[in-house]
């Protein structure tokens, strides 16, 4: 049993899947933690990959195999712990080895773990095998949000959603700021956005927690965007960005706001990142 809680929805879902033995093909895992999401993926693999009566019964040799991560059927690609992207080179082997028929069963499961991770490229080259899959086989992805994927992975993955555990915790005097920065990059003109961003001239780690904080907010207008809700810990920002802006923008904002954060990690020169970030936020949506 997993050590997670799961709600009585996706009990049902699965169940119904089960029962009929007629799972979707590809399934993507969002929310929770990196580790919730890995071992929800685990437990559904073991599910699908289960002969017993009730599923998963825990005594076949395929869930005890599970158990032991030793089944020949079930592969896991990827890193929960790294950001790393994967490479193109990694989804063409996946390709080419779904065409390899079952060791143990009549099914094969590959978990792909964080795929948020993932380049443009390395999506469009998994997208291939995604479109025509052997019958046998089924993928298992995981992600933060589903909004950091491309619609043609999104068309063809049934979601579910695990939740937050609990929500993120944000400095209370960097939270307004990052709010604030959100509201004024759709507003008319530069100038709000740059007083917005004016009290972290010479507040290098403020900055990096506003940064912090402002993808999260895209992500959850995203979520709005994508009718997936969340849970409402940045007000009605989140609603006011997803009926002000496209979603191509919100991605480019999300894409945008992680790019600068990547660049304060990596020490850049901080005075030009501040510089650049109204620049490149304004650009985001006025393009």
């Amino acid at each position: 049993m997993i050590e997670i809680l799961i709600s009585e929805n996706i009990r049902e879902l699965l169940l119904s899947y089960s029962r009929k033995d007629a799972f979707p093909h590809t399934f993507l895992i969002e929310g929770g933690g990196a580790d919730d999401r890995l071992k929800f993926s685990r437990y559904l693999a073991n599910i699908i990959l289960c002969t017993g009566e009730n599923k998963p019964c825990n005594i076949c040799p395929h869930c005890v195999k599970c158990k032991a991560l030793s089944h020949p059927d079930l592969k896991e690609y990827g890193d929960i712990s790294s950001s790393a992207t994967f490479k193109v080179d990694t989804c063409r082997d996946i390709r080419s080895d779904c065409f390899i028929i079952p060791n143990d069963g009549d099914k094969k499961v590959y978990i792909l773990k964080e795929v948020q991770n993932m380049s443009d490229s390395s999506e469009n080259a998994l997208l291939k095998i995604l479109e025509e899959p052997p019958p046998y086989v089924h993928f298992i992805m995981t992600c933060d949000s589903r909004s950091s994927m491309l619609p043609t992975i999104l068309s063809r993955s049934t979601v579910i959603s695990l939740g937050y555990k609990k929500q993120a915790e944000y400095d209370e005097n960097i939270l307004p700021l990052a709010l604030n920065v959100a509201a004024t990059a759709i507003e008319a003109g530069a100038l709000p956005l740059l007083k917005a961003l004016a009290p972290f001239e010479k507040d290098k780690e403020g900055f990096k927690k506003m940064l912090f904080c402002l993808s999260d907010v895209y992500r959850d207008a995203l979520k709005v965007k994508n009718e997936a809700g969340c849970d409402g810990q940045f007000g009605d920002i989140p609603e006011i960005l997803s009926s002000r802006l496209t979603a191509d923008k919100l991605y480019r904002l999300y894409n945008t706001s992680n790019e600068l954060y990547k660049g304060l990690i990596m020490n850049q020169n901080y005075n030009l990142l501040l510089t650049s970030a109204c620049y490149k936020l304004r650009r985001c949506v006025t393009d």
